[in-house]
């Protein structure tokens, strides 16, 4: 419900599913946003380290399993989802960064991230080969619209 209020302040394109119509100035939001990060990279981090960009609150990691149940809905059923099937799983829990804030003045924003292991099909990393990587966040949309805006939010962050 929450994402469909939200979606209705947005105008309508008339996009299909999984269709983009880049911006204008699409190149150079992304190269601002690459500039941002490769700032934040340098000035926060000791040289011969490497931190994650956002979401560098890790709250816990767990190992688990996927499972993939029986009875799922013929139009689900593509992908890792067309049969029954158990996956090792490795599960993050994170939140924002990359700034660590107390969590009495955190907003809220967590993520979770999962890497599903032994999963077939081509990829296009040779060392992810039998990996499958999924994320998720707690909030109704993506915190950014489009590029312009996620450009904007690394300046202002």
């Amino acid at each position: 419900m929450t994402t469909a209020l939200i979606n209705m302040q947005r105008p309508d394109e008339h996009l299909k599913i999984a269709e983009e119509k880049p911006l204008p100035d699409e190149e150079e939001c992304l190269q601002s946003i690459i500039s941002s990060f490769q700032t934040q990279m340098r000035d926060l981090w000791k040289p011969g380290g490497f931190e994650r960009g956002g979401n560098t609150k890790t709250h816990g990691i767990v190992r688990g399993e996927f499972i993939v149940h029986d009875g799922l809905p013929e139009n689900l059923r593509r992908g890792i989802y067309a049969q029954p099937q158990a996956y090792r799983a490795w599960v993050r829990f994170s939140g924002p960064g990359p700034y660590i804030t107390p969590d009495i003045d955190d907003v809220g924003f967590m993520s979770i991230s999962i890497k599903l292991m032994g999963v077939p099909w081509p990829k296009l990393m040779d060392e992810e080969k039998f990996t499958l990587d999924m994320f998720g966040v707690s909030t109704p949309t993506f915190v950014t619209p489009d590029t312009r805006a996620n450009a904007q939010l690394q300046i202002e962050s």
